[in-house]
């Protein structure tokens, strides 16, 4: 396949092919779901392609499911369907085929968590594995717009993991930074990534918005015009990695805040924004508040404020990191972030597997000092490690038998 860039998801998906259960992939539309399940189809033999944009096969599998069975699941192995969210009652129909061929390894692609995840488990219980497919990480960006970097900074990711400082040349950070730059202002979109003009990158963000995001949450929500949602959309966007004003946001789309409230969480049921939460153990000190919202996607949240400005220009750089933060973070583990009621503050804390690590995003770091907000949450919940993602600045320091890192960013 000319021009593939090759998705972490794909070597993940390998150590479940053999397995019994449905493969479902899920992700916003256009981030790289048919060109990987069709990379699929080619790596395995006997497997079979469709998609339920054509009419004519999704008719069949709602109207006559034994036709569709004997014409497109008895002949092959492997099958792959794109677009299941089209299909209705699709998790109904789904496990009658599973369980009449359950030695056949079927894999379903769709854009809407709703369609999929929510109506299609509901029937398939123990016999879907759910996958999340993105637009492109920092790490698939690299490989798309500088691949003699990828081998460079997968290298000094494994240090870091391995709790060694990474070792990086000026001009190989600021060739990453640039980098950085550039996805922090037109995201991850396989389609914009490859596209070299900036004009083009802006239009092809305003198709996704405009012919994809707009039209779908539009119908599904069944509203006769989309002005309140552009309005509401545009407000969350000002407000990453700030404290959701749910007043705010009802006023200036003029919703109730139960309306509001529900619309956020179609955002995110469509791969548009997401939220994280505080985290607490001490309900009497630390601060419970509202969520911060982030975009799944900068480039998005960039075509929704209709901002392209290069970042040394912009007064939403600081929100631009934050929100890149919280996206690299999110996977693999609990993410919140922690505030007290005496005002300290940590950007971030993740859990994993019981052990808790905190992050902060200081670009401007030039030593090892730490915030007082840091030595606070260590000194309360002494984590083996902690985190300060700087611009360029590396380094290691101690406190309270906590290790922190000072890494670059752009190798969270």
């Amino acid at each position: 396949m000319s021009n593939y860039i090759k998705r972490d998801l794909e070597t993940e998906l390998g150590k479940f092919l053999s397995l019994q259960q449905i493969l479902a992939i899920i992700g916003p539309r256009r981030s790289g779901k048919t060109t990987l399940i069709k990379r699929l189809q080619s790596m395995i033999n006997g497997a079979s392609y469709i998609s339920f944009e054509n009419f004519k096969l999704l008719e069949l599998f709602a109207s006559d499911l034994d036709n569709f069975i004997r014409a497109e699941i008895e002949p092959y192995d492997v099958i792959i369907i794109d677009e299941f969210q089209y299909a209705k009652e699709g998790g109904k129909r789904l496990k009658y085929i599973y369980d009449l061929h359950p030695g056949k390894k079927i894999i379903i692609s769709g854009s809407s968590s709703i369609d999929i995840t929510v109506e299609a488990v509901k029937y398939l219980v123990g016999r879907i594995l759910v996958f999340h497919l993105y637009p492109f990480n920092f790490g698939e960006f690299i490989l798309a717009r500088d691949n003699s970097l990828h081998g460079i900074y997968r290298d000094n990711k494994n240090l870091l993991e391995k709790g060694e400082l990474p070792e990086l040349s000026s001009n190989i950070k600021d060739r990453f930074n640039r980098l950085l730059s550039e996805y922090l202002i037109f995201g991850g979109y396989p389609e914009v990534v490859l596209a070299e003009d900036h004009t083009v990158k802006i239009k092809l963000l305003e198709s996704i918005y405009s012919l994809y995001f707009l039209r779908e949450v539009k119908d599904l929500l069944g509203l006769a015009e989309n002005y309140k949602l552009k309005i509401l959309l545009k407000a969350l966007a000002l407000q990453i990695g700030n404290l959701i004003a749910y007043n705010e946001l009802s006023s200036l789309s003029s919703s109730t805040a139960l309306t509001v409230k529900n619309r956020l969480s179609l955002f995110e049921n469509t791969f548009v924004s997401y939220s994280v939460t505080p985290f607490h153990t001490n309900k009497r000190t630390e601060l419970v508040k509202n969520p911060k919202p982030y975009f799944f996607d900068p480039g998005f949240r960039n075509i929704v404020i209709d901002n392209f400005l290069k970042l040394e220009n912009r007064q939403d750089t600081g929100a631009l990191r934050e929100n890149f933060a919280a996206n690299s973070l999110r996977t693999g583990g609990t993410l919140n972030f922690w505030r007290t009621k005496n005002g300290a503050d940590v950007d971030f804390v993740r859990e994993i597997a019981g052990e808790v690590i905190p992050y902060e995003i200081k670009t401007r770091v030039y030593d090892t000092a730490i915030t007082t907000s840091l030595k606070n949450f260590i000194s309360n919940y002494h984590p083996a490690k902690a985190y300060v993602f700087t611009l360029d600045f590396t380094g290691r320091a101690e406190f309270n038998g906590t290790e922190i890192y000072f890494v670059p960013l752009f190798l969270i």
